[in-house]
């Protein structure tokens, strides 16, 4: 006699399903002769990732590695006799997967982020898809984790993030990221780019030196975005502002543009103004470059001695107001003897060795005599000529392991140096 199948049904399995690992789901049916056929079905579609086993009992095993694709699918186990394929019964069973967090960034759906100005308002939602439930959601900027702060205008919000009166600091990458019992996931990074107006580019050169008849070439620095598309250059007199013509001016590009201005008189002295204009606005306050006669540069000052050894020496001073012009630095060494000795038959005393030109009053010494005293002498110089000199008495270390039979000099190697080290000067003439 033939009978259809009276029971099948798929074996206990595990609370839930961890994405990517491999499970084993058995289904078994009885009461079928001859031996019902097992198939396996999710959503319809027969799996076939399956074995079965044949005898009083029908059993078939599902391999089954899950995807985030199968959370909440419907697995089912189907028995049926082949003589009597019209008598089907199944078992089936709702796939509950695990997974760590999946993300997707964006910013609200209002927002143009093609145009987004200082002082707007801008938004982001962090989508998230996860199971377990989220416990933890976190936003970046460039890498750095955001703090809710009301009065700084970052307020968080669930899945939401909030910036408001944005400035051109706030521009960058933003993300968010997601952990749950499962692990942790990143989003994509949305890029905030925030317009601003132009405003004056600061540790730029604002004090210009030159005679009567000499041109100059002053450069205004600017940042904004976007680029300005045009500048404005005026003279500010005592009594006037002059506008200057736009032929003798240029745009160089990167927020820069450059005038070409000469002195003429006293009165050409002053003060040249700068506005530049971007697609927000032009600039509200100029950018001010200062016009002045120029003049040789004034003396160094605060000079420290360093690392003074039996052979070597560091000197570093302080800068003098550099006369409106360019400066460099030069060191001269000389013997204390020979300074006392000109002093008295007031001619120049013998130079030993001269430094090449430094960009800074910044000078490293070799060579010298153990035990002997030096006068170093520091000038500042530019197109005008040269600072009142600064002198500095030094004396090197006495070098006990070494015997000298002739007191003659050595060479004198002079180098720039670069660090800041403060020491005690030892004396000044």
């Amino acid at each position: 006699m033939t009978f259809p199948p009276v029971s099948v049904k798929i074996g206990v399995p595990p609370d839930s399903l961890a994405e990517g690992e491999r499970y084993k789901l058995v289904c078994e049916s009885s009461g079928s002769r001859p031996t019902a056929k097992i198939t396996w079905w999710k959503d319809g579609l027969l799996m076939t990732d399956a074995t079965t086993q044949e005898g009083n009992v029908s059993r078939s095993t599902l391999q089954l590695t899950p995807t985030l694709a199968d959370h909440d699918t419907y697995i089912s186990c189907r028995a049926q006799n082949p003589l009597l394929t019209a008598q089907v019964i199944e078992d089936v069973l709702k796939l509950d997967v695990r997974y760590k967090p999946r993300l997707s960034l964006a910013a609200g759906l209002n927002l143009d982020m093609e145009d987004i100005k200082e002082g707007d308002d801008v938004y982001f939602e962090c989508g998230i898809q996860a199971n377990p439930r989220v416990y933890k959601v976190q936003w970046f900027h460039n890498g750095q984790e955001l703090s809710h702060n009301v009065s700084a205008g970052i307020i968080k919000s669930n899945q939401s993030l909030v910036l408001q009166g944005v400035s051109r600091d706030s521009s960058g990458e933003y993300t968010c990221s997601a952990a749950n019992l499962e692990g942790s996931g990143d989003s994509n990074a949305v890029q905030l780019s925030v317009k601003f107006a132009p405003t004056c580019r600061t540790g730029q050169k604002v004090v210009y030196g030159a005679g009567k008849n000499e041109q100059l070439n002053v450069t205004c620095s600017v940042e904004a975005h976007p680029e300005p598309t045009a500048f404005r250059w005026a003279f500010n007199s005592s009594s006037e502002v002059m506008d200057i013509p736009g032929s003798r001016t240029w745009v160089l590009g990167d927020g820069l543009s450059q005038v070409s201005y000469t002195p003429r008189t006293h009165l050409d002295y002053g003060s040249l103004l700068c506005w530049a204009t971007n697609d927000v606005s032009r600039q509200s306050q100029p950018c001010i470059y200062h016009i002045i006669h120029a003049s040789p540069p004034d003396p160094v000052s605060n000079c420290t001695v360093e690392n003074i050894s039996s052979s070597g020496v560091g000197i570093r001073c302080q800068a003098g107001w550099d006369g409106g012009l360019t400066q460099t630095f030069t060191l001269s060494v000389s013997h204390a003897r020979a300074h006392t000795d000109a002093h008295h038959s007031k001619k120049a005393p013998r130079v030993l060795a001269n430094t090449s030109t430094s960009p800074r009053p910044e000078f490293s010494l070799t060579g010298l005599q153990p035990g002997t005293e030096y006068v170093l002498t520091i000038l500042g110089v530019n197109k005008k000529g040269q600072s009142e000199p600064v002198r500095l008495a030094i004396f090197t270390l006495k070098d006990v392991a070494e015997k000298r039979t002739s007191p003659g000099v050595g060479m004198v190697g002079l180098t720039p140096i670069v660090g800041v080290v403060v020491a005690v000067v030892t004396s000044v003439v």
